[in-house]
């Protein structure tokens, strides 16, 4: 279907003209373009909106290797927070790191809103250990390296669990996996749960 209009003086129409002109309009032609349009525009966001969530993604991949890294530090210098007057000096280091730890994993809360309320639960594990009360709390051995190996274990789970995607893709460190994956979204909920039940285990330890 065309829609023409005619383009000239009414006292000339009944003679040519080259002043005269005719716009033909197709209107399928319209409507095509019309759906071209639209159709760019919505891959333009939808392309924006998968660029922002890769490189969230790989935000979060990041505060959990840092997680991990400081409560391994952690984990060395234990014994400054329960055995003794004799690692006493170590015990501003421990506390140091254990503050990083705590800020990674603040700023995953923040990135990861949907699974914040486990992420809190590790985090009471780690207010739990900065508490003073619990400084020099009396472990027998046992609970000693319960403790150690459950937070040794704990700083990797919670690392495996948002570096899970990496079993499907290649991660690059700044923008997250390439545009084209399309697999699971991190964190692995399993394995964020058994890093869940690690901190839990941790803070009973702490707290017995």
């Amino acid at each position: 279907m065309q829609v023409c209009a005619i383009e000239g003086n009414n006292k000339e129409q009944a003679k040519p003209s080259r002043w005269r002109k005719t716009f033909c309009i197709n209107i399928k032609q319209l409507i095509v373009l019309l759906l071209l349009i639209i159709v760019a525009v919505a891959l333009f966001f939808w392309a924006s909106q998968r660029i922002d969530t890769h490189r969230k993604w790989a935000s979060m991949l990041r505060e959990s290797q840092r997680f991990m890294i400081h409560l391994d530090e952690v984990y060395v210098l234990l014994p400054a927070k329960f055995q003794g007057d004799s690692n006493s000096a170590h015990l501003p280091w421990f506390l140091a790191e254990l503050n990083y730890a705590g800020e990674s994993l603040q700023e995953l809360m923040k990135l990861d809103e949907a699974h914040r309320s486990k992420l809190f639960m590790i985090d009471e594990m780690i207010l739990a250990l900065q508490d003073p009360s619990t400084n020099g709390v009396p472990l027998n051995d046992t609970q000693f390296w319960d403790l150690s190996e459950t937070i040794h274990d704990l700083g990797r789970k919670l690392a495996d669990a948002y570096w899970s995607l990496t079993n499907y893709t290649s991660v690059n460190d700044v923008s997250g996996p390439p545009f084209w994956y399309f697999g699971p979204s991190p964190p692995d909920k399993t394995i964020l749960q058994e890093a869940v039940a690690l901190a839990v285990h941790a803070e009973a330890i702490i707290g017995s």
